[in-house]
């Protein structure tokens, strides 16, 4: 059974290698999402990765709010982790004998704790010591943001902490879905973890020689 879309919220361009059809489940890395129509071999198309929708479930009950895991060899969503790593969310409660269930996915899973990711773009205020020009990077313990607007030393201002953003990278290349990490001391995004701890999420792959890449964070 195919997946498909009750509500949509950000969506990344994807070419497929085969030849996908509309409400395929594509899992790449830690990236999971839905085709929202049917995507020839090699031709660009969309993938919806953020939203409600409706999903193959295995035999088991389904409570609202409950984590649960796609399993890509049974292509169905189960309450069983096991060594599957993409998440999502019941929004309802759905019976044992149930063949679907509503999932909301775009969630990331951090030490066994799932973080529902929004519909949109999510910003917050900030006052930065230093003034920022448009565009910076802004890194603050756990938090990773971008300004969108210049801010003065000491004026109000906003980050986008949630969304995807263009970022520079290190000289490697970055395939859809895998997890990045910033890397504040070279102002760019590497697949090299070391001791680096905020993370975000390739959404269009880049080659080795690309100087930027397409970052989902939040």
């Amino acid at each position: 059974m195919l997946a498909y879309m009750l509500k949509e919220g950000k969506s990344v361009k994807y070419t497929p290698v085969a030849a996908v059809t509309g409400g395929d489940v594509i899992e790449s890395g830690s990236l999971l999402g839905v085709a929202t129509y049917d995507i020839a071999a090699g031709e660009l198309g969309n993938l919806a990765i953020d939203g409600v929708g409706v999903f193959p479930k295995d035999d088991a009950e389904a409570t609202f709010g409950q984590v649960l895991y796609w399993d890509a060899a049974n292509s169905c969503f189960t309450s069983t982790k096991g060594a599957l790593t993409n998440p999502g969310i019941c929004v309802q409660a759905a019976e044992a004998g149930d063949a679907t269930v509503q999932v909301k996915i775009g969630c990331i899973e951090v030490s066994s704790t799932v973080i529902n990711d929004a519909d949109e773009s999510q910003t917050i205020d900030y006052t930065p010591v230093g003034a920022l020009d448009a565009n910076d990077v802004v890194e603050s313990g756990s938090l990773l943001g971008f300004t969108t607007a210049a801010i003065e030393a000491g004026e109000l201002g906003s980050l986008v902490v949630d969304g995807i953003g263009t970022f520079p990278k290190d000289d490697a290349e970055a395939t859809f879905g895998q997890v990045m990490y910033w890397d504040s001391a070279n102002e760019y995004f590497t697949s090299t973890k070391g001791t680096l701890t905020n993370s975000g999420i390739c959404v269009e792959a880049a080659s080795a020689g690309a100087s930027t890449v397409k970052i989902k964070i939040g």
